[in-house]
């Protein structure tokens, strides 16, 4: 099995490739993705939510994340990247 792997996280709206393995935590891919989009806000005012539009803890391991959507999902899952509801940027 590839271990490696990009990881597309929609940022607000913003599309940014994650250079990852399946093993990462998501809150890892969240830092990256924030540096990446220039976002320099606190993440724990983000979500984190996967295609079907359920929240994702930080703490789980891209790989795992992926297949909460997809059970064969290895590659094309993307993961979008938002404000809480009533945080203002």
């Amino acid at each position: 099995m590839k271990t490696n792997l990009s990881q597309t996280v929609i940022v607000s709206g913003t599309p940014v490739e994650i250079e990852t393995t399946i093993f990462t935590p998501l809150k890892t891919v969240i830092a990256a993705a924030f540096r990446k989009a220039q976002i320099s806000t606190h993440p724990e005012n983000w979500e984190l939510r996967d295609a079907e539009g359920n929240i994702l803890s930080p703490e789980l391991e891209v790989g795992k994340a992926r297949q909460s959507v997809n059970p064969a999902a290895v590659h094309g899952e993307m993961f979008f990247l938002s404000l809480k509801a009533g945080v203002g940027a």
